[in-house]
């Protein structure tokens, strides 16, 4: 499931062919990733090979798959200032991570007309500093973001003796694929997506000792998932599943879970779950949705209960958990044994507290700190920051507006007043 944040480099296009009678274009880029929407500066005096070098940044949800890009011509001497534009897809950049500046062509009413060269990185959330604060409200386990089995494979194990952490680094660079550390060693579950069974033994076989479980996407809708066989793509090919999941608890002494959603009848998703029992999995998580729902459909409860009536494992009940009560609710609804959140989780980490929920505010502080303890990726810790600021609030006041402007975790310190913090920990390193 793609959930982070998504970092777009706009360096430069060439060729652009829309010049006034004056043969003269001052263009800028108009960049739209689902509803959210962001404007270059103008590359005045620049012609038609305009140079930029900006970034710029979105959050990215369930349901993004393209991102759209728009020449205009801000000197076009008419009423039609637009040059062209062009679509990008964004499943590869969800499965690698990041694309280097890749030239792209511009097109209006279907004719070329010049190019433009961008870069992509994807940054996924459900890392270490928030796995870690949910687990102080509560949390009995954390689940890691999504992690593709080709790029895991691409990771080297490396101990941080610095930050007392085992990260999973991308052989040849400094990126930190997945971090982990004893603190969270029980509870913290290695989530994977796959379509291979030998494939997702060999990523497992690297990480297993390092966490408590290995659990398998077979939920995500997202069409990167789907056109690589993975995630919800994996529902309507049962011996598949089968042989992922009876090919890991074969040769693995880690616990091994799957996560699926509903199928199109009641019928097909019990189906399902029985075959997926029989691999001798000790547990099964369901998500209330089906591949064509959105989050905003309401999660079908009654039918994670035809599932937990029809199996003898243990049931994860997932959808639609935004408070506490809500544990209780599903629970009852369902039969479940225990219950999943994201969202609800994502807004305010403190939703595991019987006691209720601690202000967002206070939350919110306490994730700044820890991302600063961990060394988070300042994107991540941005992307996350946005999603509970967008839930209580607006980005469009000024403490969004900070937050988007920030470059470093320095910068985060700043503007939440934990410079002393900050320096403290940097200096605490070893």
């Amino acid at each position: 499931m793609a959930q982070g944040t998504l970092e777009v480099l706009l360096v430069g296009a060439k060729g652009l062919e829309n010049t006034d009678y004056l043969s003269n274009m001052d263009p800028y880029a108009v960049l739209k990733c689902r509803s959210q929407e962001q404007k270059s500066s103008v590359a005045s005096g620049k012609g038609c090979d305009p140079e930029w070098n900006e970034t710029f940044v979105f959050t990215v949800s369930d349901s993004t798959t393209e991102l759209f890009v728009k020449l205009l011509d801000s000197d076009g001497g008419t009423d039609d200032d637009f040059v062209g534009e062009t679509t990008i897809p964004l499943e590869a950049v969800f499965t690698e991570g990041s694309i280097p500046p890749t030239v792209y062509n511009v097109v209006k009413d279907e004719e070329y007309r010049g190019e433009i060269k961008l870069g992509l990185t994807f940054t996924p959330e459900g890392t270490l500093p928030f796995r870690l604060l949910a687990a102080e409200y509560g949390a009995d386990i954390t689940y890691g973001e999504e992690i593709i089995d080709h790029k895991f494979l691409k990771c080297e194990r490396v101990i941080n003796e610095s930050l007392g952490t085992t990260d999973f680094v991308e052989k040849g660079t400094d990126n930190v694929v997945f971090r982990t550390c004893p603190q969270e060693r029980g509870r913290v579950v290695f989530q994977m997506g796959t379509s291979h069974a030998v494939r997702a033994l060999k990523t497992a076989e690297i990480v297993c000792h390092d966490v408590a479980a290995i659990d398998i996407n077979m939920g995500c809708p997202k069409s990167f998932s789907l056109s690589g066989g993975m995630g919800a793509a994996l529902l309507s090919k049962p011996e598949l599943i089968h042989d992922i999941l009876t090919t890991l608890r074969r040769n693995l002494d880690t616990t091994v879970t799957c996560k699926i959603r509903l199928l199109n009848t009641p019928k097909d998703t019990v189906e399902l779950a029985r075959r997926i029992e029989k691999t001798g999995v000790p547990a099964l998580a369901v998500h209330g949705r089906k591949i064509k729902d959105r989050p905003r459909d309401p999660a079908k409860w009654d039918e994670i209960a035809d599932v937990v009536s029809a199996l003898s494992i243990p049931v994860i009940a997932n959808g639609d958990v935004f408070e506490y009560e809500d544990f209780k609710r599903i629970k009852d609804a369902t039969g479940a044994a225990s219950v999943m959140v994201a969202r609800g989780a994502m807004w305010n980490a403190s939703i595991f507290c019987a006691k209720g929920k601690t202000p967002w505010e206070e939350v919110k502080r306490e994730y700044v700190r820890k991302s600063m303890l961990w060394d988070n990726d300042v994107k991540s810790t941005k992307h996350t920051l946005k999603e509970m600021i967008m839930h209580y609030s607006c980005l469009e006041l000024p403490e969004g507006k900070g937050v988007i402007k920030c470059d470093t975790s320095a910068d985060l310190a700043r503007l939440y007043g934990e410079e002393d913090y900050y320096n403290f920990v940097v200096s605490n390193r070893k």
